[in-house]
């Protein structure tokens, strides 16, 4: 499930479209080439890791790369995917771990490990009393959430009472049976 949330521009985006974004805005191409290894000259060249490079070929800014050499270009996701061979969902996941970002932006770990982390009742309240806006929908849906918890957690405690015995006793007989 991929839920929307809203571009600076009011313009609803998708959690994982947000994330990429915010991964892009927290690390260069330039500090990731640098955290796996490559070396980048002060003007902002190296080598190519991506084909047989002997004089630096690529140039590395802020938010791209791109190698006169063998045409390779992109942001840091497709940097590190390329180098790693990985998709780019992976590529995001490895730059929010290798770069500490989780902690910034909690929703990382959240879309990475199939949605966002959902807001509680009580988060929601704080947000509203903090003079941040809040959706009544998310609202609406962390109280039902909650609600639904509660009965899980009664019919839970009732699945594991012991169940009272009833004493069985044999059916009296017919000459036993009162008339």
């Amino acid at each position: 499930r991929v839920q929307a949330a809203h571009s600076e521009e009011g313009q609803r985006v998708s959690m994982a479209e947000s994330v990429f974004e915010a991964v892009k805005q927290s690390v260069t191409v330039r500090e990731a080439a640098q955290m796996y290894g490559i070396e980048v000259n002060r003007n902002g060249m190296a080598c190519c890791p991506f084909h047989d490079d002997k004089n630096p070929s690529m140039k590395l800014n802020e938010e791209y790369f791109y190698c006169f050499g063998c045409g390779a270009t992109g942001d840091v996701i497709d940097f590190t995917a390329r180098l790693y061979n990985l998709s780019p969902k992976e590529a995001a996941e490895k730059l929010a771990q290798d770069f500490g970002l989780e902690d910034d932006y909690g929703m990382i770990d959240g879309i990475i490990n199939n949605g966002p982390k959902e807001p509680t009742v009580a988060q929601l309240e704080q947000q509203a009393r903090s003079g941040q806006p809040i959706s009544l929908m998310d609202l609406a849906a962390a109280t039902h959430r909650e609600e639904r918890e509660k009965k899980k957690s009664v019919m839970e405690q009732l699945k594991s009472q012991p169940k009272a015995e009833h004493k069985k006793t044999a059916p009296k007989k017919s000459a036993e049976r009162e008339l």
